[in-house]
């Protein structure tokens, strides 16, 4: 199937819109899988950093101590913020705190049930829908001839039992959630044995759909390179590129982190996702969207392969719209753990990001500080970076 829209079209500034938003990142819509997710429900915040004077952010009612440590932390780096809070466990909860909510741009991580249900738009909706039930865009990528690993496809645990399937379909054998989720790796099992995978099967509901995806290996045996291609629609509902980043993983499935640079990047890399993005703009999809990619040396050069995509603000979009603000050329940004619970006993001093230098360290995500963690961000060339590493940890 050939693909008639417009190509994706490289970002070089965007203007915002005049329309104020109510900016609500929580992440339930993402996936059942997400509950699941210590620290999930302070997600929220993580929209704070990149708002703008007169937005509404949404935060949950337990960070209401954190606020003004952490409004304090961005008038230091040069972020002027918004000052107008609601604090709710749910979009419905805090629409209904919003006078004239009607006049408010809704800006979500992800246009899900919440959102549809106080927006209403079924092409938008229904196409994050499709591109978030992982079997379901299975069938889009193969429709689009998408260059994507195989996958065999159950819609539960007994129609994978009435296949007669008795062992592993490909020698590395990924184990997927086929229907919502969250992401970060989550309910994804790598499996080299029969037994590893019926084990994953059976870690799961059983009416849980699934699939089983064909693992890529560069030609000596090593693990490929994970990239993060991350797109959006400007005010003109064109699909643009934003960034690229090198993706961490821990056990080579589950995301720790970002960096950016990376000495991958390439055209044939965004050539990968770009009809599809702009097919699913086509099909109405708006807003920040997330391509999994992975590149692997099979024959003595890189082939990319779309490995699933993520129809909303990822972890990485937060750190990768504050470099573009901040102009920064290179980053890294993760998770850390912390012996702090608070923002108020945490004291960056002189690894704080600097705005005239463009070195340091950025907050990206507070929130999760009230379960012993919290999102950093170094700005920095690589030896900068490493320096700033062993002094967080003394720090943390």
């Amino acid at each position: 199937m050939k693909i008639s829209v417009q190509c994706c079209i490289k970002l070089t500034n965007t203007k915002d819109l005049a329309m104020k938003k109510i900016m609500y990142h929580g992440v339930e819509d993402g996936g059942k899988d997400a509950k699941g997710y210590i620290g999930a429900k302070y997600y929220l915040a993580r929209a704070l950093p990149l708002s703008k004077p007169g937005d509404i952010v949404v935060l949950h009612p337990e960070l209401s101590d954190e606020i003004n440590h952490v409004l304090q932390h961005c008038e230091r780096i040069g972020l002027s913020s918004s000052s107008s809070f609601v604090f709710a466990k749910s979009l419905a909860e805090a629409v209904a705190q919003i006078q004239e909510s009607i006049k408010y741009k809704l800006c979500v991580s992800i246009f899900g049930p919440q959102a549809h249900a106080i927006r209403p738009d079924k092409d938008r909706f229904d196409i994050t829908q499709v591109m978030n039930r992982k079997n379901k865009a299975y069938g889009m990528y193969k429709a689009l001839d998408i260059k994507t690993p195989t996958a065999i496809c159950f819609r539960n645990r007994a129609h994978f039992e009435e296949s007669g399937m008795t062992k592993l379909p490909f020698d590395i054998t990924f184990y997927k959630n086929g229907g919502e989720s969250f992401g970060s790796g989550i309910g994804v099992r790598r499996c080299d044995s029969w037994e590893k995978l019926l084990q994953a099967i059976s870690e799961f509901p059983t009416e849980q759909s699934f699939q089983f995806q064909e693992g890529k290996q560069n030609r000596d045996g090593s693990r490929g390179v994970s990239m993060c291609s991350i797109y959006d629609t400007d005010e003109y509902g064109r699909p643009i590129r934003l960034l690229s980043s090198e993706q961490l993983l821990v056990g080579g499935t589950a995301h720790s982190g970002n960096i950016f640079p990376s000495v991958c990047e390439s055209e044939a890399l965004w050539s990968v996702t770009d009809g599809l993005f702009s097919e699913m703009v086509f099909k109405g999809y708006v807003g920040h969207c997330g391509f999994d990619v992975l590149g692997v040396d099979s024959s003595g050069t890189m082939e990319w392969w779309l490995i699933e995509c993520n129809p909303r603000w990822q972890g990485s979009s937060y750190p990768a719209m504050l470099s573009r603000l901040f102009e920064v050329k290179a980053w890294s940004a993760k998770i850390y753990k912390t012996r702090f619970h608070t923002l108020k006993n945490l004291a960056l001093g002189e690894l704080e990001f600097n705005p005239k230098t463009k070195q340091g360290v950025i907050i990206f995500s507070f929130g999760v500080i009230l379960v012993g963690k919290i999102g950093l961000m170094i700005c920095g060339e690589a030896d900068y970076r490493a320096w700033v590493e062993k002094e967080l940890e003394k720090i943390l």
